[in-house]
């Protein structure tokens, strides 16, 4: 048996990867056992001329920052594990927390920025991301415009002593107002439902519905996305950790979901069979039920999923939501994590379709592999052990960014987009530099339905069910 320090030796791939370029500002390196960004050597051959793959990927050089973009992101590249004046400059841009260390929330907002923006989806904040997130951060137009108006009428909802989960739940609406209800729910998960997005120019009734959630006085309910419910979404991105761009994302769509929720739980509704509306689509998402489970209606299958929850939290398992089992949804509790959307999967090459993503651990990961993982989260957790991600779910720009690093020879050794494991849902890399989760994941990650496959990476586990 070797030692620890044997075995927790970073293994040197055939043929070795080039060096990751070390990063603007002062950074940390990467511990022994740290999964390497784009590191996953089990699902290609690198046989053939990488002059030609990156001809064939069409690797170009990144656009040059505007003027807009400050002094000190100059030419910055930074990345999760970065620290310095610089990450603080991006950090206010991105309206998160000043603490000038990249961590999973600042890495959580240059991802949002990314995927609004149409760029590479890597959470790595370089030139055009930066010039972007400048942008997007440039002062609005002042006053009301002619598209949307926002008045200075908003009331204010006293907060209701929370009731247990176990009474009675709100009454539900019926008729004309229940309709309604299903359809304003129904239109909030369509608005960002494969890739689309809620910005400016955009119009219609999920529009009213994001300026009822943003809190926006009737006579801002206009149904128009114009300059003042973009600086309205800012301000709401701002306060929540998000990206600041002003346009409603999957990410931006799930946290004004699970606000509204909030709200309504902290008036003192109690959620049950026969709910119905944003509200309960909120509850569904934090669920992590598939996008066919988001209806908007608390049905039979709701109902189930909140009982296990609450099995699983050690609440009174009545199938309600109210003050009780909300505070443990919202912050993860032991479900499936904080729904982002629907992505595509890759295996081999070929399309898989598209498949619903959570976020756990500030991590993508595919909802049918995060539930195993909280399992082995909790299992770890009851032996003293605790467990983190430090990769999940990637999607193709992610995987196209990582490759064309390596072939630059700025990144670690990746496979082309859609050849990674990471693309299909079943793999995740979790952080085994101490050796207690080291051997704490080889001796019982396999009898929960994991399996190591690529053998010359400890971190790397994929499931495949018990």
């Amino acid at each position: 048996m070797p030692s620890h320090q044997q075995r927790r030796s970073t293994p040197s791939p055939s043929p070795a990867p080039p060096q990751r370029r070390a990063p603007t500002g002062a950074g940390r390196g990467n511990a022994a056992f740290l999964a390497p960004a784009g590191h996953d050597t089990s699902a290609f051959s690198l046989g053939g001329d990488l002059g030609a793959m990156a001809a064939a990927m069409g690797v170009a050089d990144a656009a040059h920052e505007a003027a807009a973009v400050p002094a000190a992101l100059a030419g910055a590249v930074l990345q999760q594990g970065d620290r310095g004046a610089a990450v603080q400059e991006l950090q206010r841009l991105l309206g998160v927390a000043v603490d000038g260390d990249f961590g999973p929330a600042t890495r959580r907002a240059v991802l949002a920025v990314q995927r609004a923006e149409g760029l590479s989806v890597d959470g790595i904040a370089g030139p055009q991301t930066i010039q972007a997130l400048a942008q997007a951060r440039a002062p609005a137009p002042h006053g009301p415009t002619h598209d949307d108006h926002t008045h200075d009428d908003h009331t204010h909802d006293e907060t209701a002593p929370a009731r247990p989960d176990a009474g009675p739940s709100t009454p539900a609406p019926t008729g004309d107002a229940r309709q309604a209800a299903l359809e304003a729910a129904a239109g909030l998960q369509g608005a960002t439902a494969d890739g689309k997005l809620l910005r400016v120019g955009a119009s219609g009734p999920a529009v009213v519905e994001v300026q009822k959630l943003l809190g926006m006085g009737p006579g801002g309910q206009t149904g128009r996305f114009g300059p003042t419910t973009a600086a309205q979404v800012q301000r709401f991105q701002r306060e929540n950790g998000l990206g600041v761009d002003g346009v409603v994302g999957p990410s931006t769509m799930a946290a004004l979901l699970r606000a509204g929720t909030g709200k309504a739980v902290d008036r003192g509704e109690v959620f049950g069979d026969g709910a119905v509306g944003p509200s309960v689509l909120g509850i569904q998402q934090a669920l992590g039920l598939s996008a066919g489970g988001q209806t908007g209606e608390y049905g039979p299958t709701t109902e189930q999923a909140v009982r296990d929850f609450q099995r699983q939290n050690n609440i009174q398992a009545t199938g309600k939501v109210g003050r009780t089992t909300w505070e443990a949804l919202k912050t993860g509790g032991a479900g499936g994590g904080r729904y982002l959307g629907k992505f595509d999967a890759y295996r081999y090459g070929q399309h898989l379709g598209k498949i619903d993503v959570v976020e756990i651990d500030g991590q993508m990961v595919a909802a049918k592999t995060a539930r195993a993982y909280l399992d082995l989260k909790r299992a770890a957790a009851r032996d003293g052990v605790r467990l983190q991600l430090n990769s999940g779910f990637r999607t193709q720009d992610e995987q196209r960014s990582l490759y064309r690093r390596y072939l630059n020879g700025t990144g670690n050794l990746a496979a082309p987009p859609g050849h990674s494991n990471h693309q299909h849902g079943q793999a995740i890399d979790v952080d085994v530099v101490r050796a207690d989760a080291h051997d704490w994941m080889h001796a019982n990650a396999p009898r929960m339905g994991w399996r190591r496959t690529v053998p010359s990476e400890p971190w790397h586990w994929e499931y495949f069910g018990s």
